[in-house]
């Protein structure tokens, strides 16, 4: 009899247990509430490479003159990045799902309650508009949920002026000045990348120095 393997979130660590436990004849089911390949992943990281990449070329093209080029001054459109950002986040989504589906596992679009050391509840949208709940018994759960950015309570994000990294991909437009509040690996990808954009960063440092540990 093979092992019952429930995985709860389909970021980068689900989808590669998911991958390996179904290769060793496990039976898996993987459950994610938002997208597969992870909501970090797809609308964090992705995005900000993209960003990153364009910012970079940017930059490039304020390098010109001095390499002898005649110096242009590019815009940012941000409808055609926006979607150069979508297009590869849905390419990425599309081939981690055909992956996943090829091996066998079971994806569920969901959520996740555990109600003892083998017991998962899952909650899946009916086609009524209702909700259809039905529960799992697993020889292993792996919980790989991930994490999101801690918004104080007198800070809430507005969308404009106060951004979590969700809306900053690409922002509504790009701001001549802005303030990054943390010093890990993400404030200074940010400090990074809106600095290529042309942006007065200010950088918000809690600890002893930026990228701590």
């Amino acid at each position: 009899m093979s092992t019952r393997f429930v995985i709860i979130g389909g970021g980068p660590a689900g989808n590669t247990a998911a991958t390996y436990a179904a290769r060793l004849g496990a039976e898996v089911t993987l459950v994610e509430r938002d997208v597969i390949g992870g909501a970090a992943h797809l609308w964090d990281c992705i995005p900000s490479k993209t960003m990153i990449a364009t910012g970079g070329a940017i930059a490039f093209t304020r390098r010109l003159e001095g390499m002898g080029l005649e110096q242009q001054q590019p815009e940012v459109d941000i409808e055609a990045l926006t979607e150069r950002i979508h297009s590869i986040e849905s390419r990425l989504q599309r081939s981690t799902t055909r992956l996943l589906t090829s091996q066998g596992v079971d994806l569920v679009h969901g959520t996740a309650k555990l109600l003892g050391p083998n017991d998962v509840q899952i909650t899946t949208a009916s086609p009524d508009g209702g909700e259809d709940v039905r529960t799992v018994h697993a020889d292993a759960i792996l919980i790989a949920t991930g994490s999101r950015p801690r918004i104080p309570d007198w800070c809430q994000p507005d969308g404009d002026r106060v951004l979590t990294t969700r809306e900053c991909y690409p922002p509504k437009q790009f701001p001549d000045s802005i303030t990054v509040i943390g010093s890990g690996v993400t404030g200074v990808e940010f400090v990074h990348m809106f600095s290529s954009f042309g942006a007065k960063v200010t950088l918000v440092v809690s600890r002893q120095q930026v990228l701590p540990g």
